[in-house]
């Protein structure tokens, strides 16, 4: 009896334990229920979209050539495929038909022989994205700045363009206005989508050739483009970038496969024939890619040894410095940083030569100690006479015999002709440095 007694007794407890792992999972299945529930309905909210910078490469050209393609119908005079291209929307509103479209279409468009973007952005709903573009149309390199709304629609692959003006642009870039897509793009004989792919070499060519038109052509948009730190340490006004862009006409000139004469641009047979003898085809020597969080960097280096480095944190949106040395690339202080004493004061010294091989005397001529500055070189002109009457106009250095006195380093630097590297006659001279906060430097050198 008291063995079936506890038998129950277990059983019942067996029961209740049932019961409670029952009345868990019911109320686990039904919290469960209850999130999903909210999910969903959260699910159902539109996202919010925005404005921004289009990322890819390909994605940039893409849009690009259909510009070109819309600009190339308008200098044909093809007004069957403008009217085609132009969006319903716009086409209403301006009350455009097959044989008005060109003459309505210029008058926002503008029109010219060749387009080119400068800046890119986009509103992605997956199926429909719209790109908002802007960029120059030129003609024998004179530029009238555009502005455009590239609607596609994925699903047809097709394409249509609204030109509109540059304030309606900021205002659809800052989303002062709603951009709202087209939500279908009949195919017709002109308006097809297919996207292109772009090779590296063509992106630094794009890079390297853009950044020359625009220094030729337009230099106040070029000199928009300077990083801003290094525009106030270098060419802090316009008149001082236009100098240098000056200085540099004939060699960017010369880079430019477009800017070479043709034979209508010569008196005679003959000029062309020498012009073409002597004609020497320069243009990007060498350059490096390489990939930050923040941005893309590019530098370039042309056949005359110019810098160009180029930071883009998205297709040709992008900023510019000239030079290694004026500013300190995060590059160079993490480099600098793990070098000790004697690493230290050769790269400064390679920045110091780096800034006189660049003709940049003023930069050199500040690093001086001042009181050695103001014993030996009063002026700028003086040390700028001194340097060109003994050293080269392009000089390459080493270094020896590293030796310190109190603080103060000296190198034993060998300067010799970058340009006859096969030369056995050299400059000598000791360099003095000390070393101050971060990667400041002063130094001075015996004159003898």
């Amino acid at each position: 009896m008291k063995k079936a007694r506890i038998i129950v007794i277990i059983v019942l407890l067996l029961l209740l334990i049932l019961a409670g792992v029952i009345l868990v999972k019911l109320n686990q299945e039904k919290e469960a229920k209850e999130w999903a529930e909210t999910r969903d309905e959260n699910m159902e909210v539109d996202i919010e979209e925005h404005i921004i910078p289009v990322r890819g490469q390909d994605e940039f050209f893409s849009i690009e050539k259909l510009m070109t393609n819309y600009y190339l119908y308008l200098q044909m005079g093809n007004q069957d495929a403008v009217y085609q291209v132009l969006a319903d929307s716009y086409k209403s509103t301006n009350q455009i038909t097959s044989s008005n479209a060109i003459s309505i279409a210029q008058r926002t468009s503008g029109t010219g022989e060749s387009f080119r973007a400068r800046e890119m952005y986009y509103k992605d709903d997956l199926t429909n994205p719209i790109y908002l573009v802007y960029g120059i149309i030129e003609t024998n390199n004179q530029g009238k700045e555009c502005y455009a709304l590239v609607y596609i629609d994925n699903e047809n692959s097709t394409y249509a363009v609204e030109p509109i003006q540059a304030r309606a642009y900021e205002n659809y870039r800052t989303e002062k206005t709603e951009l709202v897509s087209i939500e279908t793009i009949e195919k017709n004989d002109y308006n097809k989508y297919a996207k292109m792919t772009i090779m590296e070499e063509e992106m630094i060519t794009r890079y390297f050739e853009t950044w020359l038109k625009e220094n030729l052509f337009y230099t106040d948009y070029a000199y928009s483009r300077l990083d801003t730190e290094y525009q106030k340490a270098k060419y802090p006004t316009r008149s001082s970038y236009q100098e240098y862009v000056t200085n540099h006409q004939e060699q960017f000139t010369s880079m430019l496969p477009e800017m070479m004469k043709q034979y209508e641009d010569f008196e005679s047979e003959e000029e062309y024939i020498n012009y073409l003898n002597t004609y020497e085809v320069k243009g990007l020597d060498q350059y490096k890619i390489e990939e930050t969080d923040e941005y893309t960097q590019y530098t370039l280096i042309d056949d005359y040894g110019n810098y160009y480095i180029i930071r883009a944190t998205s297709p040709m949106n992008y900023t510019v410095l000239l030079d290694t040395y004026t500013i300190d690339l995060p590059e160079f202080v993490e480099q600098y940083n793990q070098a000790n004493v004697e690493g230290k004061m050769q790269l400064n010294l390679i920045k110091l030569f780096t800034a006189i091989n660049a003709g940049d005397y003023e930069y050199a001529y500040q690093k001086l100690n001042e009181t050695y500055r103001n014993e030996n070189f009063p002026t700028l002109g003086d040390f700028e006479n001194y340097v060109k009457e003994n050293f080269f106009a392009k000089n390459t250095i080493g270094v020896s015999n590293f030796e310190t006195y109190d603080y103060i380093y000296r190198y034993e630097v060998t300067i010799k002709n970058e340009e006859q590297p096969n030369a056995t006659y050299a400059v000598k001279k000791t360099f003095s440095m000390s070393l101050g906060e971060g990667t400041e430097f002063e130094y001075s050198f015996n004159r003898e």
